[in-house]
């Protein structure tokens, strides 16, 4: 197989593998809604912010060593084999030593076990590390589909019979515990790779020099991405906590996370032109960002406009109050999807530390402000504060990008359908009274009018933009 049919295979399967798996994962999450409370999911929550914040530390960016460097010998994989378990050993005994502190700080004694049990997917992860990045540097990604389905399925069916039996929190806890442990199994069982006893210190010394460089920027990425659920946490309730994350999920997560799966996977080879065919770059790079826009702008108007209805119907009435935080939160997702193709260019042409500024913006708003505003605002503070916070960052992204690119003068062509996506709404808002109050058809009422209003006028106005989504195929093929 030649290299570019091998990469449009790849991608094919990386892209669709983990959209089916993500797919299961959402079913999970809306029938463990159904049967679990808010507090439920808030316990959890507190309890991944220690077990994910020790989780940084777990392979000290071994594992990406290994993906990112051009040749490994056999001793590196196994010096990392031997190395990550037995580091996790000693992660994990810290967090069983932390669960007690952590029940303490956050005022709520039912996390301690939750803790010290949940903890324990960081020991089974780390035996997964070499076949993963192994897997992943050969681009095996039909095998790492196989597992990602398999451990999803697997969550799925023990998680939800757990919660049927009335087992509470624990359904999620023990959930995870076998579908880590099924996950690992299973990229043994694909890699068909073994490991033996060949534990160099020269060989750790070269792959954690590359790797304690990722580490420090997950460190800081981890605590803006999860400072909200800790003063969540800490000032409000458990039942606050898994109200948020739930509205987290649904409204910010779902879009980004769809976006990098399929767009930022097709951006990816054409970002690379950047020094071979700088015209072509372009023209790509803006084609790209064009189709994202809209897919975006049309994700968050069907988010805003429907969450007040698949919220009681999907997930039940006991989470109703996500469905203002899931409003807030629709324009916070739009923006991760819109910068999650349009920065990854700023690598490409050169100048990566460019998206430290971003993040710096978006600190000083949200840092100071998160602990009044959960205090005075409670959890719909923080959305609101959430997405107000990355606006700056998000403006000061688009701009720079463009601005780097000489693309300056595109931006107002490019943007414009956020304001199409605006008059979108005004119409669904003034036709809303006279749309069927029955559930089922209220749903597919207001879907179909935001989705012909929207998605009409772009196709009248750019009906060859559209005409251009069945050739990316062809895009990919030729960025190689």
């Amino acid at each position: 197989m030649d290299a570019k049919r091998e990469f449009i295979t790849g991608l094919f399967w990386a892209s669709s593998g983990s959209i089916l798996a993500k797919l299961i994962d959402f079913v999970t999450l809306i029938a463990l809604a159904r049967l679990l409370s808010p507090t439920d999911f808030g316990l959890v929550a507190i309890a991944l912010l220690v077990t994910n914040a020790l989780n940084l530390f777990s392979d000290l960016g071994l594992g990406a060593a290994i993906i990112q460097k051009g040749e490994t010998t056999d001793a590196d994989n196994n010096t990392v084999f031997f190395a990550t378990p037995f580091l996790n050993i000693l992660i994990y005994a810290i967090a069983y030593l932390m669960a007690k502190p952590a029940g303490i700080f956050f005022n709520n004694g039912d996390v301690v076990l939750i803790i010290k049990i949940l903890s324990l997917v960081l020991i089974i992860q780390s035996l997964g590390t070499v076949p993963s990045a192994l897997l992943q540097k050969s681009l095996k990604y039909k095998q790492l589909l196989i597992v990602d389905i398999t451990s999803s399925i697997t969550y799925f069916v023990v998680a939800v019979v757990l919660a049927y039996g009335d087992k509470g929190v624990w359904s999620i806890v023990i959930g995870q515990l076998v579908r880590n442990s099924t996950h690992m199994l299973a990229l043994w069982f694909v890699s068909g790779w073994s490991p033996r006893w060949d534990f160099r210190w020269d060989s750790f010394k070269d792959l954690y020099g590359f790797g304690k460089h990722i580490v420090i920027l997950s460190v800081i990425s981890f605590v803006l991405k999860n400072l909200d659920n800790a003063v969540i946490a800490k000032y409000l309730t458990a039942g606050d906590l898994g109200l948020y994350t739930m509205a987290y999920t649904v409204g910010a997560n779902i879009l980004p996370q769809f976006v990098k799966m399929t767009i930022g996977k097709i951006a990816f080879p054409i970002y690379s032109l950047w020094n071979e065919d700088e015209p072509n770059f372009k023209r790509r790079f803006i084609l790209i960002n064009r189709l994202n826009l809209i897919f975006c702008i049309w994700v968050t108007l069907i988010l805003i406009t429907t969450s007040s209805i698949f919220v009681p119907i999907f997930l039940g009435k006991k989470w109703i109050g996500t469905i203002t935080l899931i409003q807030f939160l629709a324009f916070f997702g739009f923006q991760r999807g819109i910068a999650s193709v349009v920065a990854p260019a700023l690598n490409a042409i050169g100048v990566p530390q460019a998206q430290r500024e971003p993040m710096l913006l978006n600190s000083l708003i949200f840092v100071p402000l998160i602990i009044p505003a959960a205090k005075f605002f409670g959890v719909k503070g923080i959305a609101v504060l959430a997405t107000i916070s990355i606006i700056p960052g998000f403006i000061w992204t688009i701009q720079r990008t463009f601005k780097l690119m000489g693309l300056q003068e595109k931006l107002s062509r490019i943007f414009y359908p956020v304001l199409l996506g605006g008059l979108s709404l005004i119409v669904w808002i003034l036709l809303k009274p006279y749309i069927s109050n029955l559930p089922f058809w209220n749903l597919l009422a207001s879907f179909s009018l935001v989705s012909a209003t929207f998605l009409g006028i772009m196709w009248i106005l750019e009906k060859e933009l559209f005409k251009k989504i069945y050739r990316l195929k062809q895009v990919i093929g030729d960025a190689l």
